[in-house]
């Protein structure tokens, strides 16, 4: 079984991504104190994330400007995934007006048949509570990240390819 996290006090959340359009590898990192820990996941997590926090950050009831600093929106260096992320979940604690952020571990059917911990769970689980700013700034910077891909075919709207394109409307 993977390692699991619970951080509390966070620094920093943000998505990221190495490589070039097309090839690139997304990553969700978080930061406590001196820890800093990565994940890959897919540039659709980071989409979906993004805008379940918008969504999310526009349903809560209004409070004062949060007066914290706005953190960074790149990785830090270097990048070094605990494990690769399967499922995401979103929650509010009112108490201390934080979100809840839970990664799990990408689980493939061979890791389900050995790796079951006591409460039916597989593979790694990180769970840290962000405030309202570091949301905001994540769903943002994601949005930004997520879009900044491979240019759209003009015509049918498919990613052009660096090496070549061929659009299936003219073939």
């Amino acid at each position: 079984m993977s390692t699991s996290f619970d951080l509390t006090d966070i620094d920093r959340f943000v998505a990221g991504a190495t490589g070039i359009p097309g090839a690139r590898t997304f990553y969700l990192q978080v930061a406590s104190g001196s820890t800093v820990l990565s994940f890959k996941c897919e540039k659709a997590h980071v989409d979906a994330l993004s805008q379940a926090l918008t969504t999310l950050l526009g349903d809560l009831p209004p409070v004062a400007i949060d007066r914290e600093a706005s953190s960074t929106t790149s990785l830090s260096a270097p990048v070094l995934a605990e494990w690769s992320v399967g499922s995401i979940a979103l929650g509010y604690e009112a108490p201390t007006d934080r979100i809840m952020v839970v990664l799990e571990e990408f689980a493939s059917a061979d890791d389900t048949e050995h790796d079951v911990d006591d409460v039916g769970r597989t593979g790694g689980q990180a769970r840290f509570p962000i405030s309202r700013r570091q949301a905001k700034t994540f769903a943002e910077a994601g949005s930004v990240l997520v879009r900044a891909g491979r240019p759209a075919c003009p015509v049918c709207e498919s990613p052009i390819d660096a090496v070549g394109y061929s659009c299936v409307c003219f073939n």
